[in-house]
């Protein structure tokens, strides 16, 4: 049963980011769903007046989303924000965490200052992708998705933020994993949407209803994530070398030798 509108302290969430939380991974009649949509259908479950906005698009490094985002959603006047960023930042071989710390103080304070509950969130530590990467780029990976997690915990402990982690000893594998290596799959969005919840509840100290489990087995979520994949041109061998080539700080110049 519902609790009343009173049980929740939040009525306007809105979610901005990169691809992560557009919902790429967990493609759902023909669009995309992703683990802020079903944190807030779990939501309107205790308040169906609870609004909803996903601000989040991909491919944007940090400085990016402040730039595109950050104002949009400050005019929506939320009370619950997400700021998940850093995996673009991570893959770049400019990476430079001090610069990373800047750009994402720039986008959560103003969020934080406005009286907004914020929700941040660490990164693996480790993707499947990287598995088939080079040495020297596979390591410069996990350093910086390393470098962009200890950056979002000290920064969410710093402002009081909602800070969602993974459980220790977990590892992100295949289970979670979508086909392309990286995204979550259906079955990650709801362990995403799942941790939130739960960070949420302990903040307000709520009993939040469990994330429906039904169809996210990773075999038919994965073909729908392929087949989401084709449809939007990501499969087409240019679209890949030239993402490869922005992960693998060694891929261009031996492009260039081949040629």
């Amino acid at each position: 049963m519902a609790a009343s509108a009173r049980a929740i302290p939040w009525s306007r969430f809105v979610a901005v980011g990169d691809s992560l939380t557009e919902g790429i991974g967990d493609p759902v009649r023909g669009r995309l769903r992703g683990w802020a949509e079903r944190v807030a259908i779990h939501l309107r479950q205790l308040d169906p007046h609870v609004r909803f906005w996903n601000l989040a698009r991909r491919s944007l490094t940090t400085s990016e989303v402040h730039a595109a985002q950050l104002q949009t959603a400050l005019d929506l006047e939320p009370d619950l924000v997400s700021v998940i960023v850093g995996m673009n930042d991570a893959m770049a071989r400019s990476f430079d965490v001090g610069t990373f710390r800047d750009d994402l103080v720039a986008l959560v304070a103003p969020l934080n200052e406005s009286g907004a509950t914020i929700i941040m969130g660490t990164l693996p530590r480790d993707v499947p992708l990287s598995r088939l990467m080079p040495t020297a780029a596979r390591v410069a990976v996990r350093r910086n998705l390393n470098a962009v997690s200890d950056t979002v915990i000290e920064i969410a402990s710093e402002l009081g933020a909602v800070c969602v982690d993974a459980p220790e000893g977990w590892r992100y594998t295949m289970a979670e994993c979508s086909i392309d290596g990286c995204h979550p799959n259906a079955r990650g969005h709801a362990h995403i949407a799942e941790l939130t919840l739960e960070a949420l509840a302990r903040r307000a100290q709520l009993t939040i209803p469990s994330i429906d489990r039904d169809q996210t087995a990773w075999l038919p979520s994965s073909l729908g994530h392929l087949r989401w994949l084709a449809s939007q041109g990501y499969l087409q061998v240019p679209t890949i070398i030239a993402r490869l080539r922005r992960r693998d700080p060694g891929a261009a110049r031996r492009t260039k030798n081949s040629t």
